[in-house]
């Protein structure tokens, strides 16, 4: 836009003159380019346009000279409503462009012009402040004059404002001269240059030096030409190491550059730190920076900290005691020649920025830390403390220490100063006298001596551990008040025992200082004086509550895989049963017209399928197998929760359940699921002995990010909330914290396992959910199971697509089973579609029936458990017999609980595995599949 404007802009210049040279020939000046006069210009409109929209005013004007006063005729384009420098000019018709209260620099302005004329110049430019109705504004103003006859000239003018350049100009300006004002009052030397060549042969140095105090203090009012370096060979004694360092710099590609050298002037001589950093600008082109700082007095200052030195070193090394100065990190600055001795240094330089964990074990090193911090921190010194130092060999000895910290001019604190006299000896003594107080106080079984008047005389830190009082609290009490023990019985017996045989052992129920019950294993032995006469009783305690909570878990674990193995031996028969029920709905069902009887089949077939259900829960608690998860709509579930509880709760409790027809689905395992709601229901129901209300509610629920801040371990996402309530007792807040862990119980012994619960939150954890309890005493408390929701439909499972139910070709199947009711069901079935079907009870009679018809069998189907041989072994001789027999097993017990039976053995000699019960279409299309394995 700028070009474009600039280009219009001159253009117009270049026209207007063009022009106004011809107006001169053909007649008079006009103010304006208008009617007939604007034919001239093709493109007028389209410059008057650029000018309106741009930052730039162009004007023409006619002066004429009569005598020495000036006469001028200023126009400019008109209708420039938008153009910011002609609403600031005050013409508007007129004959000038501003007055003279807007232009503070009018008189100049007007000599600047004035003077162009009469020297005959082509043009002049100049910059001006114009006021406006907001700020000052700056203009910068191009003129062309043409002499158009005697004293008359033709002038035509561009204006661009130049306002933010201005103020940009002041704002450098003013930063410059507060950079060298502060350059101008610094005690450091600043240097810029530009090197050329090669630093091997030879190089140019172009240098800039601002003022400085540092630069007036060396060089007075003397100035260094860009051209020269900053130093003369004659000024710098180390003037050959100082080149050498630039151009070692420069040829090896340094960034920088540290030396220190001497400035010889004639009334003083400088000790200079110059930091130079360097950037390569080019090939042979370097641009280096560099700060130079006057260390005179320091070094100086140096000198005569060095002959303090020699005087100091000599009183500190020669005391046997360790002297040590550290910094604020606790790293030696010093040690004197007794300390590095016994550090097996050779030189006491060597601990120099080390610690003590560099010489003492690390326990000692960091306790020493703190407390050396603390002393730096708070200012307050350590005066004569005795501290144990352990050393990595792991020697020990005993010191006392004073510790006082450092400051420097300032009152700062610097460091510490410490001085350490060696006391092991008599810390040897010391600790001999109380070595059989620490035998007793550092066991770790509770000690307590409780003398014949029943008072306790010594309590140890142990005691302290396991009751919670500590020993200045149980000193003079009675121990039978103080652990609170019930049992008088048990503590006559402690007492006669201790009196009458020297001993007693045993378990005493004790309360600790927080109202726990524990549980204490005692061990009591008579106490008694150096003339055998009883001065007390020492009591050796220890907590075995976890010890015996343990032994009753695993008694209950015990049960529990007992249950478990009686419940697989259960499920295998109940499986044996349902399988004849199962297998015969298919035969029933053509042979049944009337819709009573088809309603009737269906419930048996729907009452089979729930007792197989039945058995798989049974198995899945007891044992806890593994399964895979499916998509599982809860509705069902619930359901048949309402229906068990409506039929086994005490008709006190009313159950209401509520869910929504378009309820999500969620991944998991019907089984477990289900148990969680049973689980909670019986707690509810628990919770009312006089009745109430049971509430079962299934909602589908999204949370946000802000809702998932605001619930105990939520997530964003879909969720199936399954809320189960109550309006019983509520659970007390002592106990709300314990609810979850297991083996916990309110009920009364033999009323509740205390695994309910944490079942609960195993089984929904193991979903990727999570649990929510809001309860409150007397109203009730409400369960709410939040589990990983399949919001559109259920995902579809891997299912045998739909196809007709095969029939056979007249194949002979040999059957094998001891269940009577099995095999005749399934020999009806198989025969039906037309299979031929040979049985026996067990594998004895099925290897004399397979010998004689061996090549005519194409497959046998038997069961795993059967007496005298059963499927596993029975496969093995029949694949001896005809390695290429298909072989179908069946069984009772599901892949899962089989695993400690013959299952395995039978899945891996044979092609197919069926759990009973299956129905006839599971039969059929695996002995199709087997039999046509191609299709």
């Amino acid at each position: 836009m700028a070009l474009t404007v600039a280009g219009f802009s001159c253009l117009a210049v270049f026209a207007l003159i063009h022009v106004l040279s011809r107006r001169r020939e053909h007649g008079p000046f006009h103010a304006v380019p208008l009617g007939d006069d604007a034919s001239d210009f093709k493109n007028y409109q389209l410059i008057l346009d650029a000018l309106d929209r741009s930052n730039v005013l162009l004007w023409w004007a006619r002066v004429t000279r009569e005598g020495s006063a000036y006469s001028w005729k200023i126009r400019t384009p008109p209708q420039l409503s938008k153009n910011l420098i002609y609403r600031l000019a005050s013409l508007v018709k007129q004959d000038w462009l501003w007055k003279n209260e807007q232009s503070p620099d009018h008189v100049r302005m007007n000599q600047t012009s004035t003077k162009a004329l009469e020297e005959g110049a082509s043009g002049y430019q100049q910059e001006f402040p114009i006021i406006g109705l907001d700020a000052m504004h700056w203009l910068s103003e191009e003129v062309v004059i043409r002499q158009a006859g005697p004293n008359e000239w033709n002038l035509v003018g561009v204006i661009v404002d130049v306002t933010k350049r201005h103020e940009a100009e002041n704002a450098r300006k003013s930063t410059e001269g507060q950079l060298g004002q502060i350059l101008r009052g610094a005690d450091c030397l600043i240097w810029q240059a530009t090197v050329k060549g090669d630093p091997d042969t030879r190089i140019k140095w172009h240098m800039f030096v601002p003022p400085s105090a540092l630069f007036k203090r060396i060089f007075e009012d003397r100035m260094v030409p860009p051209d020269e370096l900053l130093w003369t060979e004659s000024m710098v004694p180390e003037w050959t190491e100082i080149r050498k360092t630039s151009r070692r710099a420069l040829r090896e590609g340094r960034p920088g550059y540290v030396q220190e050298f001497h400035v010889v002037t004639p009334s003083y001589t400088f000790c200079l730190h110059e930091n130079v950093s360097i950037s390569r600008i080019g090939p042979g082109t370097w641009n280096l920076v560099g700060v130079i700082v006057d260390i005179t007095e320091r070094r100086r200052a140096e000198e005569a900290l060095q002959q303090e030195e020699v005087l100091f070193s000599n009183l500190v090394n020669n005391t046997p005691d360790h002297i040590y100065f550290k910094d604020r990190r606790s790293r030696f600055i010093r040690i004197n020649e007794a300390m590095a001795r016994d550090f097996g240094i050779r030189n006491a330089t060597e601990a120099v920025g080390k610690t003590d964990s560099d010489f003492f074990s690390g326990e000692h090193a960091r306790q020493t830390f703190a407390d050396e911090q603390r002393i730096m921190e708070t200012g307050e010194p350590m005066i004569g403390v005795e501290e144990k130092e352990t050393w990595p060999n792991g020697r020990f000895s005993w010191v006392s220490t004073t510790k006082v910290p450092l400051r420097d001019a300032k009152d700062s604190i610097t460091g510490l100063v410490g001085i350490s006299r060696d006391v092991t000896e008599r810390r040897l003594a010391d600790a001999k006298l109380r070595e059989q107080n620490e035998i007793l106080s550092n066991s770790h079984e509770g000690v307590m001596i409780v003398n014949l008047a029943n008072k306790i005389t010594l309590w140890n830190r142990a005691a302290e551990k396991i009751v919670g009082w500590n020993q200045s609290e149980a000193l003079g009490r009675d121990p039978v008040e103080l652990l609170d023990i019930d049992d008088g019985e048990v503590v006559l017996a402690l007492r006669e025992a201790a009196a009458k045989e020297g001993f007693w052992t045993g378990e005493l129920k004790a309360k600790t200082r927080d109202g726990r019950r524990i549980t204490l294993e005692s061990r009591v032995t008579l106490v008694r004086d150096e003339s055998n006469r009883p001065r007390g009783r020492l009591n050796l305690f220890a907590d075995v509550t976890e010890k015996k909570l343990a032994e009753e878990k695993l008694f209950h674990a015990q049960r529990v895989e007992s249950i478990g193995m009686l419940a697989a031996g259960i499920a295998h028969d109940l499986n044996n049963m349902l399988a004849p029920i199962v297998f015969a709905m298919p035969l029933l069902r053509p042979s049944l017209s009337d819709p009573e009887d088809l309603k009737i089949l269906e419930s048996v077939e729907q009452s089979a399928a729930r007792g197989a259900g039945l058995v798989k829960q049974i198995l899945g608690f007891a044992q806890k197998s593994g399964s895979q998860f499916q998509p599982v709509q809860v509705k069902h579930l619930i359901r048949d929760i309402v229906g068990l509880a409506v039929q086994t709760f005490p008709k006190s409790i009313e159950i209401k359940h509520k869910f929504s027809a378009d309820l999500w689905t969620v991944l998991g395992n019907a089984t477990q699921i289900h148990q969680v709601l049973l689980n909670l229901c019986v707690n509810a129901r628990d919770a009312m002995p006089h009745g109430g209300t049971l509430s079962i509610v299934a909602a589908n629920r999204r949370i946000d990010e802000a809702d998932a801040t605001l619930i105990p371990g939520a997530r964003p996402g879909a969720w199936l909330v399954l809320e189960v309530g109550d309006t019983g007792t509520g659970i007390p807040p002592e106990v709300l914290e314990h609810i979850w862990t297991p083996f916990f119980t309110t009920k009364s012994e033999g009323k509740g396992s205390g695994l309910g619960l944490s079942t609960v939150r195993g089984i929904v954890a193991n979903h990727n959910g999570f649990v929510e309890l809001r309860t409150e005493v007397g109203r009730g408390a409400t369960f709410r199971v939040y589990l990983p929701a399949v919001e559109h439909g259920s995902p579809k499972l891997g299912t045998d697509s739909p196809f007709e139910i095969p029939e056979g070709q007249g194949e002979l199947i040999l059957l094998v089973d001891d269940d009577a009711p099995i095999r005749d069901i399934g020999t009806a079935i198989l025969t039906k579609h037309g299979y031929r079907v040979v049985s026996c009870a067990d594998g004895m009679e099925a290897i004399a029936l397979f010998n004689a018809r061996a090549a005519d069998i194409s497959l046998v189907i038997t069961d795993v458990d059967m007496p005298r041989l059963g499927g596993a072994a029975l496969a093995l001789a029949l694949s001896r017999i005809r390695p290429d027999i298909r072989l179908l097993a069946m069984s009772g017990l599901s892949r899962d609980e089989a695993d400690d039976s013959d299952v395995p053995a039978a899945k891996k000699v044979g092609q197919a595995f069926l759990v009973k019960p299956f129905d006839a279409a599971d039969l059929l299309r695996t002995v199709h599949r087997l039999l046509h394995p191609s299709n």
